[in-house]
């Protein structure tokens, strides 16, 4: 029998889950990690390069997805620094990191919050 929203939700908060979520959750998290400050390379990526390299270490999160498009977004935004001479450095790859993290921590409570709809004027 597939388990409700509310039930999900609850789980969630709970942390009980049963054995089949906590092995998926387990599974999807064991291997995961992000590269510490001096691991990210010190050479400059172009802008294809940096989202190849952001998205392989995001992978095992599952459905979030960093795009070029995104990227200069963050730069015309200001979230991020211009890149030199199109070339995306260290800060630039670490800063990607931390909004995307941001980004997918967002996503995964609203997921888990019952949004209301209609109209409630």
């Amino acid at each position: 029998m597939e388990k409700g929203y509310m039930d999900t939700v609850n789980s969630w908060l709970t942390g009980n889950f049963d054995e089949e979520t906590k092995q998926q959750i387990s599974n999807s998290v064991a291997d995961f990690h992000l590269p510490r400050y001096n691991e990210i390379p010190n050479v400059g990526l172009y802008l294809e390069q940096a989202t190849k390299y952001v998205c392989e270490y995001l992978e095992p999160l599952g459905e979030y997805t960093l795009t070029p498009s995104m990227i200069s977004n963050y730069v015309k935004k200001g979230l991020i620094a211009n890149p030199v001479k199109k070339q995306y450095g260290r800060d630039h790859i670490a800063y990607l990191f931390f909004i995307a993290m941001a980004i997918w921590m967002v996503t995964d409570l609203c997921s888990l919050i019952p949004m209301p709809r209609g109209n409630h004027a």
